[in-house]
């Protein structure tokens, strides 16, 4: 019976945990929820901006590819025009004035040699980030502000690549020791424990940089975190009653204590 004296014992820790409500009062819970409901409701706007932007952000990436694959002294009549679909304020001009700048603008860049811009996979980046300025300026509101959230996102996306980079690095070998010596123990040889092991890690890790490096996926955890929070907030309040002194939760955990405690005496004997 010492599984029902556990139980017993764990319906009394839950009881116990009504002393937090005592130690925040009516007024920290109060904030605690304002805070909550504020949160939620900054994920869930930063949320609908970035599925707003999608478009644009599919428009950024077809602009900056038109720019670095034809530079400006290449182009000739039968070169491929820019995506201007719905955008009625843009001209052929404007999007040509922004390549040449683009393009001067790279090659002043001591970052890029000769050799570098003849390649448009690497010079890439370069425009993308300057097509995300572009169309940032010249989009009609709120279609420009909704594209502005999703370049902050963008730019704190390549910030953290470098820093998660090294993390999961490192990660890789403890991972790949532990869990080898983990096979090597169901029965694997060592050889296959270790390949099959580090196969796993490295699949891991890979999927866990493309997850994290994708802005609507964290904003997805932190949309996620911040429901489950506002969730616990809310029920907090509504735990205080109306007199705001926890009386109906005290009631209930009275209930879980009493019950609590018969089980463990009952799971003792």
């Amino acid at each position: 019976m010492s599984w029902l004296s556990n139980v017993g014992k764990l319906m009394l820790t839950v009881a116990g945990l009504v002393a937090l409500l005592d130690l925040a009062g009516p007024n920290g819970v109060a904030g605690w929820a304002g805070r909550a409901e504020k949160r939620h409701k900054e994920t869930d706007e930063r949320w609908a901006g970035l599925k707003a932007a999608r478009r644009d952000e599919a428009r950024v990436r077809r602009t900056a590819t038109w720019a670095a694959c034809e530079p400006p002294e290449t182009s000739t009549d039968r070169a491929s025009r820019p995506d201007q679909e719905g955008l009625d304020g843009l001209m052929v001009e404007d999007f040509l004035a922004f390549r040449r700048e683009a393009w001067a603008a790279i090659r002043a860049d001591d970052r890029y040699d000769s050799a570098s811009l003849r390649s448009p996979q690497y010079v890439f980046p370069f425009f993308e980030d300057r097509a995300y300025t572009f169309l940032i300026s010249r989009l009609p509101e709120p279609r420009g502000a909704a594209l502005a959230l999703a370049y902050r996102a963008f730019e704190d996306r390549k910030r953290r690549w470098q820093g998660m980079r090294l993390t999961l690095l490192g990660a890789v070998p403890p991972g790949t020791a532990a869990l080898g010596w983990w096979f090597h123990v169901g029965g694997l040889p060592w050889v296959a424990s270790i390949f099959v092991a580090f196969l796993a890690v490295g699949v891991v890790s890979l999927g866990s940089v493309a997850a994290l490096l994708t802005p609507r996926f964290v904003m997805a955890l932190l949309r996620a975190a911040a429901t489950v929070r506002l969730g616990l907030a809310r029920a907090a309040v509504r735990a205080m009653g109306d007199g705001r002194d926890a009386r109906p939760l005290r009631v209930i955990a009275l209930g879980v204590f009493v019950v609590g405690s018969l089980l463990d005496l009952v799971g003792g004997w």
